[in-house]
């Protein structure tokens, strides 16, 4: 079964740059972390401009540790859709549960969305990439 998350990248104390390419997210935490399976699928904030939605990822492979003391707990992921950071949707026009907008608030790093709370924030970053792009194209 296909589970769908929002992961925050960046903190803020150290935002998320204007590009985030890496083929990876990591996390301080393993929790959820944990419960991530090859398959499940993304959506992308980044903390610290605006908090805008700015990608949709598939993990193509379950948890692992990264190497990385600072953030040892690490899944790999394939781009669906991704924007720069700058031209992202805001988070609020997603539509997420209150409860899930008091997790961003919070500051959870990964937060389980719901199977419609993931198609609507996929479609908003599918017609942003189209309006960028100045094309059609399928959106995922």
């Amino acid at each position: 079964m296909c589970r769908y998350w929002l992961k925050m990248i960046g903190t803020k104390d150290q935002p998320c740059r204007e590009e985030y390419v890496h083929a990876y997210v990591n996390s301080r935490g393993k929790n959820r972390m944990t419960r991530m399976q090859e398959g499940d699928m993304m959506i992308l904030y980044a903390v610290g401009r605006r908090n805008p939605l700015y990608a949709v990822a598939r993990v193509t492979a379950p948890y692992h540790g990264s190497g990385n003391p600072d953030w040892p707990h690490q899944v790999d992921i394939a781009y669906v859709t991704r924007l720069p950071v700058g031209e992202g949707v805001r988070i609020e026009d997603a539509g997420f549960q209150p409860t899930r907008m008091g997790a961003v608030k919070r500051g959870s790093s990964y937060i389980e969305l719901d199977q419609a709370e993931y198609e609507q924030a996929a479609r908003l970053l599918g017609e942003a990439r189209l309006l960028r792009e100045g094309g059609g194209a399928t959106v995922v």
